[in-house]
């Protein structure tokens, strides 16, 4: 199982993020837990395909895509 450990800020606070693939998809913690309204912002920028050096454009459920929205925050803040 490919899994990438990132520590960041999220929201403005400080965070520790494990995204992991299970073979079905990626699955995302936040601390440790679950967050749904995190997770459901990650999914979101899964889906827009932003391109990694500005012409691969990585399949969707990928670790590559997951480690590019992670390392570039695309993460919006709450509020």
């Amino acid at each position: 199982m490919a899994k990438i450990k990132a520590t960041g800020k999220v929201n403005g606070y400080e965070c520790d993020v494990e995204c992991s693939d299970t073979g079905e998809g990626l699955v995302i913690d936040f601390n440790g837990e679950e967050d749904e309204h995190l997770e459901r912002q990650f999914r979101h920028e899964l889906n827009k395909y932003h391109p990694v050096g500005g012409t691969y454009y990585p399949p969707q459920e990928s670790m590559m895509n997951g480690l590019h929205i992670l390392e570039l925050g695309y993460l919006p803040t709450r509020g």
